[in-house]
């Protein structure tokens, strides 16, 4: 019995000092920082909300992306569109980005480590809703498009959208009540 107490002991001991470098998670790799530009914008005070969603309030936001490794890091977005990778962590709020865009297609982005990119969209919901939305965060759902598949980009896209393997890098919570 002791033979196994010392030998579990070693072993844990083995195993903690054979580490010589700290592993990076997954969410280490990207920091997203999200800030709230303005109050509510609606319908009155906002030609975008009016022409596509008149029943909606909005809210300003930057999303800042920050590559946190040594290395540089890659993933793929629209140039105008690039609300179809991000996502809220409440199914009761919508992503508005970039209208008046005139060239819109898939492109990879590299982060060099420490470098940012920020993008300002606006994050929408409806005039009458009543829940309490005190702590969202937006989602950025990483894609690696492959340009040599028959398929086509947005297909690509999709299905890794929908893949239960997909990356998400979430961001802090903001308020918008």
């Amino acid at each position: 019995m002791k033979l196994l107490k010392y030998s579990t002991v070693c072993f844990i001991l083995l195993f903690c000092f054979s580490c010589k470098k700290k592993q990076k998670f997954p969410n280490e790799i990207l920091e997203l920082n999200l800030k709230l530009n303005s109050e509510e914008i609606t319908a009155e005070n906002n030609l975008m909300i009016r022409a596509y969603k008149p029943n909606k309030i909005g809210y300003s936001v930057k999303l800042e992306i920050k590559n946190t490794s040594d290395k540089t890091y890659g993933f793929d977005m629209y140039t105008c569109s690039f609300g179809a990778f991000l996502m809220t962590n409440s199914e009761k709020l919508q992503i508005l980005d970039v209208l008046g865009c005139d060239s819109n297609f898939p492109t990879e982005i590299k982060l060099k480590p420490n470098e940012k990119i920020v993008y300002k969209f606006l994050i929408l919901k409806d005039k009458n809703a009543i829940e309490n939305f005190n702590h969202v965060k937006i989602g950025l759902t990483i894609i690696h498009t492959n340009w040599a598949l028959e398929k086509s980009l947005p297909d690509q896209i999709e299905e890794q959208r929908k893949s239960r393997s997909k990356k998400i890098f979430w961001s802090n919570s903001i308020d918008l009540n």
